[in-house]
C-alpha cells in the first residue's frame, strides 16, 4: 500500500462526499496526491518497465528454445 488515497464504500454519494473532504482539507489533498504520484513513480518507472520487458522476453526465448 503507497498511503495515496482512501478506502470508502462503493457508491456514488460516498464518493462525491470524500471529494468535498478532501476539496476542504488541501492539507490531506496535498499529502495524498503527493503519496499517489510517487507511488506510481517508483511502481512504473522506465526501470521498471525494462526489467518487465526484459523478462517477457527471456521467457518467450526460452520457450523458443
Amino acid at each position: 500500500d503507497i498511503g495515496g488515497g482512501r478506502v470508502i464504500d462503493p457508491d456514488a454519494v460516498a464518493l462525491a462526499r470524500e471529494c468535498e473532504a478532501l476539496d476542504r482539507d488541501r492539507s490531506a489533498w496535498t499529502e495524498l496526491s503527493a503519496r499517489g504520484a510517487a507511488g506510481v513513480a517508483s511502481k512504473h518507472s522506465p526501470e521498471h518497465y525494462a526489467l518487465a520487458v526484459e523478462r517477457i522476453y527471456g521467457r518467450l526465448i526460452d520457450e523458443a528454445a
